[in-house]
């Protein structure tokens, strides 16, 4: 699936978008935020976190990718979602919309500053 979701991407965002960690990082916080927000996490909580971490030295990046699966396992499993489910549906829904609606969705993150 890391496949075809990284083939999916280059294509819609291009390759130096893909292989950027740093804008790689800012969709996927985009992701987190917003998964926060559907589970009822309040925006004062959300700045409240943001400084609480960016008050703290910067994790080694392996460890934080791996406490990110972790934690969204955990969190699969409070909400009683199958995790597997929900990244296949979420694979075969992207797939399923033009490539160009998610270029032109990255372009606008771009012109706001999200890269």
């Amino acid at each position: 699936m890391q496949a075809i979701a990284t083939n999916w991407a280059i294509k819609a965002f291009g390759v130096e978008h893909v292989l950027d960690g740093r804008v790689r990082a800012l969709r996927f916080l985009e992701e987190a935020v917003e998964l926060a927000q559907a589970l009822g996490v309040t925006k004062q909580k959300v700045v409240l976190l943001l400084d609480t971490v960016y008050n703290k030295p910067p994790g080694d990046k392996k460890q934080e990718i791996g406490g990110s699966f972790l934690t969204l396992l955990v969190l699969c499993s409070s909400t009683t979602d199958d995790p597997e489910t929900c990244l296949e549906n979420e694979l075969f829904r992207v797939l399923q919309k033009p490539i160009e609606e998610f270029a032109e969705r990255n372009k606008t993150k771009i012109h706001f500053g999200l890269d």
